[in-house]
């Protein structure tokens, strides 16, 4: 959680600075044509570079503050588990066990990075298709120097766009899983801290909709809930429908993963899935 905050706060500051520099981008057309008239359409390239500057900050600025706000809300909550209140179920999956379940997490987080990929592609051929088009519609058309330059910022916007989903999806997870302490898991009635993260699913709108246990070697509780705007899961899941979150269970703890089922089945009104 400390790690994400960081990070959510490192990509605050990096929108900040393309607010600012896409303002000063978008004023130097105004300045030059000022002072050189017949070259005014020659600045439309600065011109729609400090336009996507503008828009990637005022967009991320928003967005950056609201989940520093949800992630420390997550902290404190994180810290109430980790301190007993409403904690329901503890165990510390032995290394053997860790590993086969981190397998499992690979695999799916495969997918979840052919989904950004996907989406990072898509974002880049429409944006670079909008560029390309202003400036061609220019009179007279923009150089190709400064298409080029504007196609290279469109593409670098993208691409730190995907680096850093990347990073929180793919790489800072599976980093996490390779820690020892992230073996442990807590489970309380209002979220759970598995893999050195906590997921909650009374934060944001959510509601819990399933809890099952799939008896194996380790067994694997499977908690699902939703979340309204979030389609990509923050540890393991699909990347679209409810969040889903997998939590090994070693064999010794098995009467304690239906334990968790049969409380949340009452909540439920459902018989218990075991």
């Amino acid at each position: 959680m400390a790690r994400t905050l960081r990070v959510t706060w490192w990509f605050l500051y990096a929108s900040i600075a393309l607010l600012i520099f896409g303002i000063v981008c978008a004023s130097l057309p105004d300045r030059q044509a000022a002072a050189h008239p017949p070259t005014t359409q020659q600045t439309s390239g600065a011109d729609v570079i400090g336009i996507l500057a503008i828009t990637w900050g005022a967009i991320g600025i928003p967005v950056c503050l609201w989940l520093i706000w949800i992630y420390r809300r997550y902290a404190r909550r994180a810290a109430d588990i980790l301190s007993g209140a409403n904690r329901l179920a503890q165990w510390t999956c032995s290394a053997e066990e860790w590993d086969r379940y981190r397998q499992t997490v690979k695999q799916r987080a495969r997918k979840n990075l052919w989904m950004i990929l996907i989406i990072c592609g898509g974002t880049a051929v429409v944006l670079v298709g909008v560029a390309i088009s202003v400036l061609l519609g220019e009179k007279p058309p923009a150089p190709p120097g400064e298409i080029a330059a504007v196609i290279g910022v469109v593409l670098g916007i993208v691409f730190g766009l995907f680096l850093l989903f990347w990073f929180i999806i793919i790489y800072l997870p599976e980093r996490i899983l390779r820690h020892p302490t992230s073996r442990d898991v807590f489970i309380g009635s209002g979220g759970l801290i598995s893999a050195g993260r906590f997921q909650s699913w009374q934060i944001m709108g959510a509601s819990l909709k399933t809890v099952r246990y799939e008896p194996a070697d380790p067994g694997t509780l499977v908690f699902r809930w939703s979340q309204p705007g979030m389609g990509i899961a923050a540890n393991t899941g699909s990347a679209s429908g409810p969040m889903e979150c997998l939590v090994p269970v070693p064999k010794a703890h098995d009467a304690d993963a239906r334990q968790v089922v049969a409380f949340f089945s009452k909540q439920f009104q459902q018989p218990p899935s075991l």
